[in-house]
């Protein structure tokens, strides 16, 4: 396939499921360019990809992850150490702050703007990014109550529960809130 062609797969308005064995450089861009917002599953076979992720590729990646939008909950294949590697070299020339730290970028993404990818597989061992997957899965609506809880009232809940037995929970909760 060319880049334009994978973009192709990106276009058809029903498409929940894609595996692909040859992917070109810049082809998940042009896949991910279509917003193929209905997409939940993509697999990608790391041994036949066509050269390393390509910074337009991984950024387009971040992009859909971020929009309200995506629905996508498996990603298989196409990260890896090598990867990252070759993204955070080419930071250099990047205009994109997030190419400096790609797997911060990534998990950030993960924190702050996406709860739908529930599942990953790749050549990275991150448990951060097993750990987001997991929020995902435990509480699909995290982002939403994240909105809606602020510092003042979990305060007013903790002064409420002091005598409690878990108020000590309930402060953990609330001491990690800024990691969600």
């Amino acid at each position: 396939f060319t880049p334009e062609e994978v973009g192709l797969f990106g276009t058809i308005s029903t498409l929940e499921s894609l595996y692909l064995w040859h992917v070109p450089p810049d082809g998940l861009k042009n896949l991910l360019a279509a917003r193929p917002f209905n997409l939940r599953r993509l697999h990608i076979q790391m041994g036949q990809v066509r050269g390393p992720m390509t910074r337009d590729d991984f950024l387009a990646l971040l992009d859909f992850l971020a929009h309200e939008k995506c629905r996508l909950e498996t990603f298989w294949g196409y990260l890896s150490t090598s990867s990252f590697g070759h993204l955070a070299a080419a930071a250099a020339e990047a205009v994109d702050e997030r190419l400096e730290d790609p797997i911060r970028a990534l998990l950030n993404v993960l924190r702050d703007e996406n709860s739908s990818l529930t599942d990953t597989w790749s050549y990275v061992t991150n448990g951060e990014l097993d750990f987001w997957g997991e929020m995902n899965k435990t509480c699909p609506n995290r982002l939403d109550l994240r909105k809606e809880l602020s510092d003042a009232y979990a305060d007013q809940i903790a002064k409420y529960l002091n005598e409690d037995s878990h108020s000590e929970a309930f402060e953990l909760v609330r001491s990690t809130f800024h990691l969600w």
